[in-house]
């Protein structure tokens, strides 16, 4: 599980305005420790900087005391060095209560782009009834969200950290495409095929792309080439990918990794394994294959499978990042 966290001891604190923040365990209080602006005034505000391993959307926790001497947070993820405060977690948040409660927690789920990250906190102004600009808190932690996801129910970021770019999910059709999606310089594709004979291919950017003869490759079918022997069969000036490689057997799962960079040959790794004959009695087939696509001035925004004939279901999810 990919979780950020900022803790009441860490030191990496940068103030802002001049203000000195200041950190200490309290042992007369059911926590064990506070982190608190030090000046106590309005506006007060510091940063912490934090690496984030992957892109997505968090579920953000931020354990704090209310009081009556408490003022009103303001709260951002904000990749920038400016130390401007990003109110994009918390816009507003109140922690004025009288009586005082010294543990209570506050939720929210923010978006965060991989990377070095400044986790601001500010104080700007405060309920009529606070008696000071004051704020305690503890702990606050960053849990990225959805990432275990499968195939067919996939909505969010996968443990790598892609985003999901496009999803087809089809009982039929010979030409299906996943309509155009944001580029990005590394695309990951996962495929599901069920048709009762197959041959199919690939076109990137089908739609747009004028240029023809501009794929070629390579691949084995369960460890065998062409002519029965290891070496590989190979394509040159194709209009598409992948032709005719398809194992005639269904059902079909696939992957296929894509370096995507606009100025050089797009570049495809895949795998491939049907179920054959069914039965535990039966071996699945495979297929291994490296493709590249002779295009150096577009990324690769749409995809488009052509099969044989109709499928009885086809599922496609297509990851990407930069």
């Amino acid at each position: 599980m990919t979780k950020v966290t900022i803790n009441v001891f860490d030191q990496d604190v940068v103030s802002v305005n001049g203000n000195t923040p200041e950190s200490t365990v309290v042992t007369s209080r059911r926590w064990n420790g506070y982190f608190n602006i030090g000046t106590d005034a309005n506006l007060d505000e510091y940063y912490f900087t934090r690496y984030f391993p992957k892109s997505g959307t968090y579920r953000f926790k931020l354990g704090h005391r209310v009081n009556n001497l408490d003022g009103i947070l303001e709260m951002g993820v904000n990749k920038s060095e400016d130390t401007t405060n990003n109110t994009n977690i918390f816009s507003g948040l109140d922690l004025y209560a009288s009586p005082q409660v010294n543990l209570s927690e506050s939720f929210a789920t923010v978006k965060v782009a991989r990377g070095f990250n400044n986790i601001n906190f500010k104080i700007n102004g405060k309920n009529s009834s606070s008696s000071n600009y004051d704020l305690y808190w503890y702990i606050c932690e960053f849990d990225l969200i959805n990432e275990h996801p499968v195939l067919e129910e996939a909505t969010a970021s996968p443990r790598n950290g892609m985003e999901l770019l496009a999803s087809v999910d089809v009982t039929t059709g010979t030409t299906i495409s996943t309509g155009n999606f944001t580029a990005k310089k590394y695309l990951w594709v996962q495929f599901y095929l069920d048709a009762s004979a197959i041959s199919f291919d690939w076109q990137f950017n089908s739609s747009t792309d004028t240029q023809t003869s501009t794929y070629s490759g390579r691949h084995q079918n369960n460890g065998i080439g062409a002519s029965g022997q290891n070496s590989d069969y190979t394509q040159i000036n194709k209009n598409v990918m992948a032709e005719n490689f398809g194992l005639n057997a269904s059902p079909h799962f696939g992957n296929m990794f894509i370096v995507n960079n606009a100025s050089n040959e797009k570049l495809v790794t895949g795998h491939l394994v049907n179920q054959n004959t069914a039965g535990a009695g039966n071996l699945p087939n495979r297929a291994e294959f490296a493709y590249k696509w002779a295009n150096t001035t577009n990324q690769i925004n749409n995809i488009t499978m052509l099969n044989s004939v109709n499928v009885s279901r086809f599922i496609m999810k297509v990851w990407g990042m930069d």
